[in-house]
């Protein structure tokens, strides 16, 4: 970008970029205040949480004094030092001086610009730390709906270059998360990180409990952990921010999402590398142990697979599952069921049902009876990578038919919601309708888990219907938590960017990028088969990416010219490429 947007009241100070909120005649003050023994600091990069951190520290220190917290907002009983806004009447340094002991003081100030005191008294500093990428997301939106940065129309593109740059508000987030981390062996100092607070509230709240010095009792601790879930503190007018008048929460409220790993809903595959290099040339010596997404899992709908077989084990029955039952709101949201489709578990379909026959691979989905042809084509692609299968198939060698496998009629699967890995319970009851299942299905007749994993992302959406037509990138980031992008032929139609296009595709394919190709279709060309085999709206996976030279002849060996070629398979099975070196 050419001209980056300017701050009101713009401004550098010591090398790091302010806006007019945080004036240099209020910075230089802020050197100077006169810092207490009880003293709180909360230190934060601005988005990374901390507001949330200024409820929970105030509440430990009030010994959990609700009645307060619910009368005045969290910004007047916890200052921003170095922030002035003469229309808000708030001026961080005027509210901080007269406050009574113990006072919590909000700051995102590096540590070479916060108070000369602050390592010299006996005050607590509690610094939070976020993963760069949630919170450059969170800052972009929170820039574009904030009148104090000015008007703000850059692109998230343009915004991701400030940030690595430091051209924001507060400046670069890398000078000042290298800054505090430094500080980290100083006694006073307590670093927590963000994603640790949203895996385990109450167990981080205790931990700060107990830097503090702090004794509260279980059932405060337990309301105050209940008090500041994000449910309640984006419901909360005392937290919110709904009252301020710079931010517009029709564009982005102040709280927006508190999830871990929505940078993946921004981020294009391109600018997470570059983004990834960028920060290895900065921080890589640091060592700094961010959590860019969560490894564990949410059990969907509180159900738990270990808790549910074991329950089952103990009663000697199969599992049926009351959430996503064999009936016929299971199937469709728009009309009632046929009646000729009969749900049945895989030993009445087959007399010796597997899990896996020779285990995982793309011939295992074959599509059904519905338009999810991009479900299939996402499928395929993960069925190839045995590390990725593993995190959509947990317990992959545990889940089957037989003693050994402890079978009592229950499975489960993973997908990547929001940030998150859904772990998602079901019974095996498939529909059918003459003894054949109707939907995805295996080639070989007595092998389920394919058809087994479409019912559990049938549940995640409701029913099965709800998967008609879809796109295959997002079933491939459901399925592995990955960062999807869209490539359109139509960009690249002279033959130099042809030739780009080729490169792109190649060493994506290469690096083990999962990719799918389709064919646009409208209105009545959706699954039109073309001349040459191919059909017009379905989704096709894409299995070989390579340059290859054509004929066997001794001649052709030295021949330096290749022919760059895609291989692509159809879901369905059945149409095939009619083209130039098809079978016919």
């Amino acid at each position: 970008m050419t001209d980056r947007h300017v701050l009101p009241g713009q401004h550098w100070y010591e090398g790091v970029l302010f806006f007019g909120y945080s004036p240099p005649d209020i910075l230089d003050a802020v050197k100077h205040f006169e810092v207490r023994d009880d003293d709180v600091f909360i230190v934060t990069y601005p988005k990374a949480g901390t507001t949330w951190m200024q409820e929970i520290v105030w509440l430990i220190l009030s010994d959990g004094d609700f009645e307060r917290a619910s009368k005045q907002q969290v910004y007047f009983r916890s200052p921003f030092l170095e922030f002035k806004d003469d229309i808000l009447n708030e001026v961080g340094l005027d509210l901080a001086n007269p406050m009574p002991s113990p006072r919590v003081i909000k700051t995102h100030l590096p540590v070479k610009l916060a108070p000369t005191q602050l390592c010299q008294k006996e005050c607590k500093v509690v610094v939070m730390f976020r993963n760069p990428k949630d919170l450059c997301v969170s800052y972009y939106h929170f820039y574009r709906s904030s009148s104090s940065f000015g008007n703000f129309k850059g692109t998230w593109t343009e915004f991701v270059d400030m940030f690595k740059d430091g051209h924001v508000d507060h400046g670069s987030w890398f000078d000042f998360t290298r800054s505090w981390w430094n500080m980290r062996q100083h006694d006073n100092v307590y670093i927590v990180f963000y994603e640790d607070m949203k895996r385990n509230l109450k167990k981080e709240i205790v931990k700060i409990c107990g830097f503090l010095g702090k004794q509260l009792d279980d059932k405060t601790i337990e309301r105050i952990s209940e008090n500041c879930s994000f449910e309640s503190m984006r419901n909360n007018p005392m937290t919110n921010h709904l009252d301020v008048y710079s931010i517009d929460s029709k564009i982005s409220p102040l709280l927006r999402k508190g999830t871990v790993g929505d940078w993946k809903n921004n981020f294009t595959v391109q600018q997470n590398e570059d983004f990834d290099k960028f920060y290895q040339s900065r921080m890589d010596e640091f060592n700094i142990p961010f959590q860019m997404v969560f490894g564990t899992s949410i059990a969907y709908k509180g159900q738990r697979y270990k808790k549910l077989k074991a329950e089952c084990l103990r009663a000697s029955k199969l599992f049926t599952d009351p959430e996503f039952p064999p009936q016929s709101r299971s199937l469709y949201f728009s009309r009632h069921a046929p009646a000729d489709i009969v749900w049945k578990r895989p030993q009445d379909i087959s007399q010796s049902p597997e899990f896996f026959t020779e285990g995982a691979s793309a011939d295992d989905f074959t599509q059904g009876s519905i338009g999810n042809c991009w479900f299939v084509a996402a499928c395929a692609c993960i069925a190839e990578d045995h590390k990725l299968l593993k995190k959509v198939v947990p317990d992959i060698h545990q889940q089957g038919w037989t003693k050994e496998h402890q079978y009592c009629g229950i499975f489960h699967f993973k997908f990547w919601q929001c940030g998150q890995w859904i772990d998602v319970v079901v019974d095996d009851y498939l529909p059918t309708r003459y003894g054949q299942l109707i939907y995805l299905h295996s080639k070989t007749r007595n092998e389920f888990w394919s058809a087994l994993l479409e019912k559990a992302y049938a549940k995640l959406f409701g029913d099965y219907e709800s998967l008609t037509a879809g796109k295959a990138k997002d079933g491939m980031v459901d399925m592995t938590g990955g960062v999807g992008e869209s490539i359109e032929l139509e960009d690249y139609r002279t033959e130099e960017l042809k030739k780009k296009l080729f490169k792109i595709l190649r060493s994506s394919y290469e690096d083990r990028s999962l990719m799918s190709a389709s064919i646009r279709a409208c209105g009545n060309e959706m699954e039109a088969e073309m001349s040459c085999g191919l059909v017009k709206g379905h989704a096709y996976s894409v299995n070989a990416v390579k340059k290859i030279r054509l004929g066997k002849s001794l001649i052709s060996v030295f021949n330096r010219e290749k022919i760059r070629m895609i291989r692509c398979r159809n879901p369905w099975g059945g149409t095939e490429w009619k083209g130039a070196w098809s079978d016919g």
